[in-house]
Order: structure tokens, then C-alpha cells, then sequence
């Protein structure tokens, strides 16, 4: 049933929707989500123990998976205070959060350092959006410089496997509150649920709403918590209404879309908790504290390949710049010969490869063209 109001929801064309690299590679279950961090955590607790090996010291800590969570869970916060600074639209707030949920399930916090990667994913999601930033102010925001934003884009990219295309919960909710508003249950009871809905998607992707449930999902759930909430409608014709548009569900389905139901409306809720404890002037400073904390621990476990300040990494850099500098000599060298055989072939020259070019003559056998014949009678 869900499955179905996705493909009914998010577009207009219900295939376009299930053949989108959204639903095709970013869609994921609880086991493969939490399968994935594990093998992340796991191949950076074996990189310090080989470096460590290697240098003779004792291993480097590494952050545990819970630690992560907590630690993403504020940088998720530090996204919305970036954005709502620039006073930016839902998509592009909406935009940058998915991009982080999933270049950090490809990645892990440990080898590409947050607070380097948020201007970079920030900025791609404003240009993913089409919108009009001028990368200089989030330079001067973050009080970096612009080439690093750009040079941590190409990273971003590799991390999103290069699928930009977001479907966001926002364009299903409207369609969602067309029906509510356009059925019995009217137009002021739809507006009041859009809105308030709203804010519970927003506070969503504080959660892994984004990667486990299609945006169709996420919305009508919005609508149905929201409505439990402000008991508005009977949760029963709202159900019906909002689906109205999909095939007719039997007995069985009906009771597996209900659990369904609970289970996303349960992470709504999850999120709409992190929200408040970020709100809370109580728990604000001990939650900035904390993260301070994990921080500071995760930059002694930062890849030294990508951390900017060790020598490794200002090495390796130096090494790029060479190997880029010879490259280019050689294709130069490769250009000129290249030119240097053209104009042998064309004009004659030194049959020896990188000869003196000497264009060829023939003096001796050279005989002037006599003059025209003069007209009678011209002196």
C-alpha cells in the first residue's frame, strides 16, 4: 500500500519514480544500514592498528559506532543553523542533509573530518538546487578559503557515487493535502496539517528517515502523527483519503500497512525528541560539550592521508604537484614533436628526429623567367 502511494506521490510518472537512482541505490533496511557503519568503523580500527604497528606505538582509539551517531546528530544541527542563517529554501536544507546521511554511510567521519566536508556539501547542495550562493560567503562563514570548498567537492561526488537527484517529502505532502482539502474533510484542516507536518520532516533528518523509507512514506506518516497529535480528522478517513488514488487493499495488506505506519511514525518521533534536546537551553551546552569531546577524539583518529596538518598529508600533496607538473612537461614535449614532424613532412627538413628545420632549395638548376615580349612600338 505505501509502496504504491510512493509511486502515486512523489511524481507524476510512477515509473520515473522506481527506475531513480533514489529508489534504486538509496534505499536501504535497518541491517544494511547498520552493516554498512560497522564495516566502516571496523576498516578504520585495523588503519590504526597497522599505522601503529608500522610507528611502534600504541593504537590511536577510534570512535565507537554510538559515537558517531551522537556526533553526526550535531553536525545534522550545525546544517540547519548554516541554512537557516542563509535563510534558505526547504529543498536546499532538505538536499544537503540526505547528501550528508549518505556520503557518511560510504564514508566514514574518521577518514574525511566533518567540519571540512559541511562547506563543500553545503555548497554542491545549493548548486544541486539551483540556487545563487556565491561560494565566498560560505568561505568566510566556515573562515576558510574558496579553493578548499572547491577541492572537496570531487570527494563529496566520489562519496554520493555521483547520484545528485533527491525526491524530497515536501512534493508528496502537497499532493497528499490536495486530496485532504479537495475531500470532506476540508480545506483548513488540510493547510493546518501541511504545515505543522512540515516541521516534523524537517526535524526527520536528524534521523535515518531519508535512507530507509521513500519520501511518500515519510510524508503521509508526518500527516498521520500530526493529526494524532491535534486530533484534527479520524486517522481513518485521512488514511483512505490520502490513498484514495492507489489500487484497492485487502484485509492483509491493510494490517501490514498499519505496522508499517507505527514503525516510520516511531522515527518521526525519534526526531522530533533530537530536535528538542538541540532547542533545549538545558541540554544545549552539555550537547555542545559532548561533541567538543568526540571531536577532539576523532581528529587523533583522522586519516593522516587526509588530514591537512600532518606530514603525510603535505607530502603526498607535494607529490601530486610533481607528478601533475611532469605530466603536463611530457605532453608538451609530446605536442612539440608532434608539430615538429608535421612540419618536416610538410615543408622538407633534417631526416634526423629533432633536426635543425632547414627548408630545401636547388640554386644551381634555378633559370629566370625571361621578360614578356614588348608591344611594338614601347621604348
Amino acid at each position: 500500500g505505501l509502496r504504491r502511494a510512493a509511486m502515486m506521490a512523489d511524481e507524476k510518472d510512477p515509473s520515473g519514480v522506481e527506475t531513480s537512482t533514489h529508489f534504486k541505490f538509496w534505499i536501504f533496511s535497518q541491517a544494511q544500514i547498520a552493516g554498512k557503519r560497522k564495516d566502516l568503523n571496523d576498516a578504520v580500527k585495523q588503519r590504526l592498528k597497522s599505522y601503529a604497528a608500522k610507528s611502534g606505538k600504541k593504537p590511536k582509539p577510534a570512535l565507537t559506532l554510538d559515537e558517531e551517531r551522537r556526533l553526526h546528530e550535531y553536525f545534522h544541527n550545525q546544517i540547519f543553523a548554516v541554512c537557516d542563517g542563509f535563510k534558505f529554501p526547504f529543498d536546499i536544507i532538505a538536499t544537503a542533509q540526505v547528501f550528508w546521511k549518505r556520503f557518511y554511510l560510504n564514508r566514514s567521519a574518521m577518514d574525511h573530518e566533518p567540519t571540512r566536508m559541511m562547506p563543500a556539501m553545503i555548497y554542491l547542495a545549493t548548486k544541486t538546487e539551483e540556487a545563487n550562493i556565491k561560494s565566498e560567503h560560505l568561505a568566510k562563514l566556515f573562515h576558510c578559503k574558496i579553493a578548499h570548498i572547491i577541492d572537496q567537492e570531487v570527494p563529496v561526488l566520489e562519496g554520493l557515487n555521483f547520484h545528485l537527484k533527491i525526491l524530497h517529502p515536501r512534493r508528496p505532502l502537497q499532493r497528499f493535502c490536495n486530496l485532504v482539502a479537495a475531500s470532506p474533510i476540508g480545506k483548513s484542516i488540510s493547510t493546518k496539517l501541511r504545515k505543522k507536518a512540515m516541521i516534523l520532516i524537517k526535524h526527520s533528518y536528524y534521523t535515518d528517515a531519508s535512507l530507509l523509507y521513500p519520501p511518500s512514506q515519510i510524508a503521509l506518516c508526518s500527516l498521520i502523527l500530526v493529526n494524532r497529535k491535534e486530533k484534527l480528522c479520524r486517522e481513518s478517513n485521512l488514511l483512505s483519503t490520502c490513498l484514495s488514488t492507489c489500487p484497492p487493499r485487502g484485509a492483509n495488506e491493510l494490517v501490514t500497512l498499519k505496522k508499517h505506519i507505527e514503525v516510520i511514525v516511531g522515527t518521526l518521533e525519534k526526531g522530533e525528541r533530537i530536535h528538542k534536546a538541540f532547542a533545549s537551553k538545558e541540554s544545549k551546552g552539555k550537547l555542545q560539550k559532548e561533541a567538543n569531546a568526540l571531536s577532539s577524539k576523532l581528529r587523533k583518529a583522522l586519516n593522516p592521508m587526509n588530514d591537512p596538518t600532518s606530514v603525510e598529508y603535505k607530502k603526498q600533496k607535494e607529490a601530486r604537484k610533481r607528478k601533475k607538473a611532469q605530466q603536463k612537461a611530457e605532453k608538451a614535449k609530446k605536442r612539440r614533436a608532434e608539430e615538429r614532424e608535421k612540419e618536416r613532412l610538410i615543408f622538407g627538413g633534417g631526416d634526423d628526429e629533432g633536426g635543425e628545420f632547414v627548408i630545401k632549395s636547388n640554386l644551381k638548376n634555378f633559370k629566370p623567367r625571361p621578360p614578356p615580349p614588348q608591344p611594338p612600338g614601347a621604348n
